[in-house]
Order: structure tokens, then C-alpha cells, then sequence
């Protein structure tokens, strides 16, 4: 898969983005949470993205997302290349492993 560059900054983002707004619930609203994907099923979901070469998570604005980018995340040795989870604006974050 290709990894394009972010902008003039250098950091890579695959062509092929996985959106985790749905995991641990829908969207960011409280109201919503649980009624998403279930760990296991977002666990799955990050599986497929990643052996299909994906290397971006997109979490938008939902704390459950990255929440569970994080629990799937532990204990996993650093993955080769640039991982990042994306954050839409307002409200755009970028992490690059080691920062």
C-alpha cells in the first residue's frame, strides 16, 4: 500500500485510512457509547486494516476510538514505518510514535 507524505511536515500516512469512530460506541456523544462495535470486533477491524498494509487509525472526535487504538496498541512492539491516529479539525492531533 502506499504512504503518501502528510503535507510538507514528512510524516507518512497510508492510502487507506481506517475510521474508529464507531468503536466502544457511535460518534462522541455519551448516549451513544456501547452501541458501536464491541472490543473484539474493533480489535478484528484494526486486524484486516493492518495486514492489508493500512497504517492509519482515524479516531475523529470520539474517546472511545482511541481508547481502544490504545488497548489494542499495548504490549505490541513498536510496528515498522510511522503510525499515527488522526483527530478531524477542529480538533486535528497527530502522534508519531517516539513524540
Amino acid at each position: 500500500m502506499e504512504h503518501p507524505s502528510l503535507g510538507r511536515n514528512g510524516i507518512e500516512v497510508s492510502r487507506i485510512i481506517l475510521g474508529c469512530g464507531n468503536f466502544g460506541g457511535i460518534g462522541s456523544s455519551p448516549a451513544f457509547f456501547g452501541a458501536g462495535e464491541t472490543v473484539a470486533q474493533a480489535h478484528a477491524l484494526m486486524d484486516a486494516a493492518r495486514a492489508a498494509g493500512s497504517t492509519t487509525f482515524d479516531t475523529a472526535d470520539a474517546p472511545t476510538g482511541g481508547w481502544l487504538i490504545g488497548k489494542y496498541r499495548r504490549g505490541e512492539p513498536p510496528p515498522a514505518g510511522s503510525r499515527m491516529t488522526l483527530r478531524p479539525a477542529p480538533y486535528l492531533h497527530l502522534q508519531r510514535e517516539g513524540v
